[in-house]
């Protein structure tokens, strides 16, 4: 590659649409950008499309389509996932080469450039991020061992607009004034992620209801939960009747009036600018967890511990759930949450989380 002064155009194909899988390849493009200096494409389906809007580290997104990879005639196409149906449909593509794991289908294809992640020990271990840079790799491995330890990966976080980081601070400061607290006392913003529809293993909505109510009782603690459509209706009345049937408390404001609830449109951005002002997010095993890892925000992932493999996160703050939702016991889930809090209080204690800055100058 180093004798050749043309430009790379290196495609990477996203046949995905799980919005984590999306977050997760977003550090693989920045590093293939910035070690190959290649005219990157990404083809993708409707959420990273949309994740994609500000990101100045992509050239172009189109659509995940073999007409549109076909326009581009890539010298490189990475497949981000290497089922031997996606494989196949890299190769109907005029693409030169095709980087993706080893299966049978890119064994015996001159056109493939294949990593035995499947085959060797050395991949074993590796998370799905890993991965990916693995496949980045491959397509100059001295260059990549050259530059990679070079590059901060910090610089790989999802930009959003400045429409969105003032739609944050608007609505913070309207909730401030809403339940009298003062924006100059530091507080954490601790944002809870109730909503998982991929991951079987997580708190039934009872339990996000108590897990909200024990951070609210940290008195510098104000938790946030971002609802979007679908959701949204169902959570608030689980919310109010779980008010209803709790009985006053011993101090003049229940606690759970603290919490902030924000209805999202469905804008991914708009969540990403969430994310970023919180001092923590907790959340099972879902692209809103993969969102805060990506944003670097300090998380405490609620996880089956199998999932700590393939989806680890930047911290590696678990909690383990070793019973599915829909079987979990009271008792299972009063100790999850006790686990929670304890974690919560000992990364406040350890100044591993910030404090919220109510001023619109930190974005």
């Amino acid at each position: 590659m180093a004798r050749n002064s043309k430009q790379l155009t290196i495609g990477v194909i996203f046949i995905q649409n799980a919005l984590g899988e999306c977050v997760i390849g977003l550090e693989s493009l920045y590093v293939l950008k910035h070690i190959y200096s290649c005219k990157l494409i990404v083809f993708a389906q409707p959420t990273l499309q949309n994740l994609l809007r500000e990101c100045d580290f992509v050239d172009v997104v189109e659509p995940c389509t073999k007409q549109a990879i076909d326009r581009y005639c890539c010298d490189y196409a990475l497949l981000t996932n290497s089922k031997t149906t996606h494989i196949r449909f890299a190769l109907s593509t005029n693409a030169k080469r095709i980087v993706c794991a080893t299966k049978f289908a890119s064994l015996f294809s001159w056109r493939c450039k294949s990593v035995g992640i499947y085959m060797w020990k050395k991949y074993r271990n590796y998370d799905e991020r890993e991965i990916l840079l693995a496949f980045v790799r491959a397509i100059n491995p001295k260059l990549y061992d050259e530059k990679f330890p070079l590059l901060d990966l910090a610089q790989s976080k999802l930009p959003y607009g400045k429409k969105h980081a003032q739609v944050v601070q608007d609505y913070l400061a309207k909730e401030f004034a809403h339940q009298g607290l003062e924006s100059s006392k530091p507080y954490y913003l601790i944002m809870i992620n109730p909503f998982n529809n991929a991951c079987p293993y997580s708190l039934t909505k009872q339990g996000f209801i108590t897990l909200i109510d024990k951070i609210a009782q940290i008195p510098e603690c104000i938790p946030l939960v971002v609802t979007f459509d679908k959701v949204h209706k169902d959570f608030m009345q689980e919310l109010e009747s779980s008010l209803d049937s709790t009985p006053p408390p011993p101090q003049p404001q229940n606690t759970q009036s603290k919490l902030i609830v924000f209805c999202n449109d469905n804008d991914l951005l708009q969540l990403s600018a969430w994310i970023d002002r919180a001092s923590c997010v907790i959340s099972p095993s879902t692209g809103t967890l993969h969102l805060a890892c990506n944003q670097r925000v300090p998380t405490i992932a609620l996880y089956p511990e199998y999932d700590t493999r393939r989806w680890a996160t930047h911290n590696k703050r678990y909690v383990f759930l070793h019973t599915p939702r829909s079987s979990i016991t009271t008792q299972e889930e009063q100790e999850v949450i006790a686990q929670t809090i304890a974690m919560l209080r000992a990364m406040i204690s350890s100044g591993e989380l910030e404090s919220l800055q109510l001023d619109s100058s930190q974005q």
